[in-house]
């Protein structure tokens, strides 16, 4: 058991450094995602498919710009997501409760969501995937989405979730980096009913404007 663990951390530390090495360069946020793309389609035994969201400008959709271990245009990896079906549950993937709590989400029973569910390098498919947020520069609002598949020989335990955290902050801060004070890596302008800001602290007095 440690032997595993141990070669599970190697590699998944080794998907972060690639990720670190790669990224950074990109000049446009759907390079970036291409990129890691690419990057974690040598790891699918940590990750067995991802997909890579990036929100529209109007904020109405948002846009499959890159994947591994799927093709585009399947019932799991559709091109386009409608955020506004995503607040009557009809979108593929929840993000609907991403963009509403800006925290990832567990997506379970994929074979019972999908028709066609990605393979992995596993005989038995994942089961279960987690979407994360992908947050931009602005407070509150979002550049878009990681969907990454769960392997189904592992315990999704503290160090998968943080990983997988990493792996997505590391991305998000790519995407921020190609396209700074973008309006395009905001979160929708039309949000789900259900996304209420939360209230930004109190502000300190104003001092007088007449000074002495």
């Amino acid at each position: 058991m440690e032997i595993t663990e141990k070669v599970v951390g190697e590699r998944r530390v080794a998907v972060l450094r690639d990720l670190g090495a790669s990224i950074g360069e990109a000049r446009t946020a759907e390079k970036a995602c291409a990129i890691a793309a690419n990057i974690l389609a040598q790891h699918a035994k940590d990750v067995p498919f991802a997909l890579f969201y990036l929100i529209e400008p109007d904020g109405s959709q948002a846009r499959l710009v890159g994947s591994a271990g799927v093709e585009p245009d399947t019932s799991a990896s559709p091109r386009l997501l409608d955020l506004r079906d995503a607040e009557n549950g009809t979108s593929a993937w929840p993000v609907a409760e991403v963009l509403a709590s800006g925290t990832p989400v567990f997506a379970e029973a994929l074979g019972k969501r999908f028709t066609q569910v990605p393979q992995g390098p596993w005989s038995d498919s994942p089961n279960c995937a987690v979407v994360l947020p992908l947050r931009s520069h602005m407070t509150l609002q979002l550049s878009g989405f990681l969907v990454a598949g769960v392997s189904p020989r592992l315990k999704f335990d503290d160090q998968y979730r943080g990983f997988f955290d990493l792996a997505a902050t590391q991305i998000a801060t790519a995407i921020t980096n190609a396209r700074p004070m973008r309006k395009s890596a905001s979160a929708p302008r039309h949000s789900p009913k259900s996304i209420v800001p939360r209230p930004l602290s109190s502000q300190m007095s104003a001092t007088s404007s007449a000074r002495r």
